[in-house]
């Protein structure tokens, strides 16, 4: 059984050709066909029939009737006997049979055509202490800078333990948000300046403050602070240190008088003691002298309590001043009433 299937194809000449194809279905393969010139007229006729932008053939499996066959609407017929890719339209654009694409202006949605971070807007405010935000435009190109037109007396309104410049310093809230702010300033200095905070936490005194307890004052603004130790707030010892005299004390056995137990801003006035006589029995120590008040009384060799006795050296009132020298070398003086059996006066 055989199957003639004919295939009209027009020629570069203008002029038909048909294609007679005789296919032997018992023996798949041999396929023969027949170039069978055709009239113009007959071309003319067959070609009329032919819809716009189709070609002649078959596009199901198997053996069956030639037909036209149509391109999807992403090809097209390029009317100098082409296919060709159509024009792209919508958010990315090209021209028919041209790689070259551009995307469509508006066509690209952030977040919902993009993946990954993008700023949609930068607003600043006084409470953010910048300006030159704004609510997000295309193409928006902004500046943002420190905003220091912020007033204390125009009520910021920060939030708690914020801080903003301002016009003439540093405007910080406290704990609570209120009506009410810190101003810091700073005066204006005739050379570079540097304020230096400790590694350590504290609170910042201020002029006016008050020293209390052991060292009074009162902080001046200048930097001329005088403070004043108060009364009664050193302790010798414990607050000082090196040697101190508590107590002068003096007695009839010292040979000397003005001394104190000790008293706070005593003033003594120390000075031999001519008070003592023999009569008075000083009771001095072993070997000891003071002076008395006629001479000098000196104990012997035992002294102390129980021992009444002491010795007084006077002088006759002299009738011009007098030097008696003891001569280098030791022994017992001589009193009037000794013997001197043998004696050699020099």
């Amino acid at each position: 059984m055989k199957r003639l299937i004919n295939w009209f194809i027009k020629t570069s000449a203008g002029r038909g050709v048909l294609i007679v194809f005789t296919v032997a279905v018992a023996a798949i393969g041999v396929i023969r066909y027949t170039d069978i010139p055709v009239p113009d007229a007959l071309a003319q006729t067959f070609r009329s029939k032919l819809n716009t932008d189709r070609i002649i053939g078959r596009d199901t499996a198997g053996f069956g009737d030639t037909e036209e066959i149509g391109v999807g609407v992403s090809l097209e017929f390029s009317g100098t006997g082409t296919i060709q890719r159509a024009a792209l339209t919508g958010d990315v654009t090209a021209g028919a049979n041209s790689n070259a694409t551009t995307v469509a202006a508006d066509a690209v949605a952030l977040g919902a055509d993009t993946t990954g971070n993008y700023v949609a807007s930068a607003n600043t405010a006084v409470l953010t202490g910048l300006t030159g935000g704004s609510a997000g435009s295309e193409a928006a190109a902004l500046s943002l800078a420190f905003d220091y037109t912020a007033t204390v007396g125009a009520n910021p309104a920060l939030a708690a333990s914020a801080c903003v410049f301002g016009t003439t310093g540093l405007i910080c809230e406290g704990l609570t948000p209120d009506g009410f702010e810190t101003l810091i300033t700073f005066a204006d200095v005739a050379a570079d300046r540097t304020y230096t905070f400790p590694d350590r936490s504290g609170t910042a005194a201020l002029s006016g403050d008050t020293f209390t307890g052991d060292v009074t004052g009162t902080l001046n603004a200048a930097g001329a602070t005088a403070l004043t130790v108060a009364a009664d707030s050193v302790a010798l010892t414990t607050d000082t240190t090196g040697n101190y005299v508590t107590s002068v004390a003096t007695a009839v056995t010292t040979g000397l008088t003005g001394g104190a137990a000790g008293s706070e801003g005593a003033v003594l006035s120390l000075a031999f003691d001519y008070s003592q006589t023999l009569a008075g029995s000083p009771q001095l120590a072993a070997s000891n002298c003071v002076f008395g008040s006629t001479g000098v009384l000196c104990e012997g060799a035992t002294g102390g309590a129980g021992d009444a006795f002491e010795a007084l050296l006077t002088f006759t009132d002299p009738t011009a001043d007098r030097t008696f020298t003891y001569r280098d070398a030791s022994g017992t003086v001589l009193i009037s009433g000794d013997s001197v059996p043998r004696a050699i006066v020099e």
